[in-house]
């Protein structure tokens, strides 16, 4: 199945122009919503790449597993006095295991908690965290 696309003429030069439509137009709008609504909000942020991966080769996880992960991260993070905002997908890997990739963006310094502490909230595998890289735009790195 290919992605679908919605047609429209720019109004100042008239040319006809593509946008990707149906789930990943919603996906790719609604990143650039959140990266506006930081850029805009927040003048120094912080971002986290979190992936949450289940060890057991299950294809479906209930929502309240991801639900407590994204809860204790809130609430760690409100009582150092930090926002909070994220996105998050979820993927099957190769094997058919599920995980969740995060995009986590914060507004305080050294806020953000260890991934032995996230793990232990987790309880269905492993949990992985990253940094982006500094100089990436975030448009960049959520996508």
């Amino acid at each position: 199945m290919g992605l679908s696309y919605r047609k429209f003429k720019n109004k100042k030069t008239g040319e006809e122009c593509f946008m990707p439509a149906g789930r990943y137009g919603n996906f790719l709008n609604s990143i650039k919503k959140l990266v506006n609504y930081v850029q805009h909000n927040y003048p120094k942020y912080y971002v986290v790449h979190l992936t949450l991966t289940v060890a057991e080769n299950v294809t479906e996880v209930d929502f309240k597993h991801f639900h407590r992960v994204i809860q204790f991260i809130n609430h760690q993070l409100k009582r150092d006095g930090a926002e909070f905002k994220y996105v998050a997908c979820k993927e099957f890997q190769e094997r058919g295991a599920i995980h969740y990739h995060v995009l986590c963006i914060y507004n305080k310094p050294y806020a953000f908690p260890p991934p032995d502490e996230i793990a232990s909230s987790w309880k269905l595998g492993f949990v992985k965290i990253t940094a982006p890289k500094v100089k990436m735009k975030l448009f960049t790195v959520a996508k």
